[in-house]
């Protein structure tokens, strides 16, 4: 699996969107990234599957667990991201 650190510094807006509920077992997926924003510039793309948020496992965070550690995050926040997955039988593991 190929992962890499995204770090956002300067505040929201962070200017992604993600889905998903880890705690229900559906990864966080990056939705959307808009076009010239921080998370652009620095390499966040839409489709990647979000591993970890500011060193937690997205895989045991619900919804709102995710959205607020990224409204905790300050003018910081950092982002482990995979560009592809893959589902086994025990759940998802990132793995190619």
């Amino acid at each position: 699996m190929t992962t890499k650190e995204i770090v956002l510094e300067g505040g929201p807006p962070w200017g992604f969107r993600m889905h998903g509920d880890g705690a229900a077992g559906t990864p966080f997926r990056i939705s959307r990234v808009n076009p010239g924003s921080l998370s652009a510039e620095c390499g966040l793309r839409e489709g990647e599957l979000v591993l970890r948020i500011g060193g937690v496992p997205a895989a045991t965070l619900s919804t709102a667990q995710a959205h607020q550690l990224m409204r905790e995050a300050g003018g910081r926040m950092e982002l482990t991201v995979a560009a592809r997955y893959v589902l086994t039988p025990g759940g998802w593991d990132g793995k190619l």
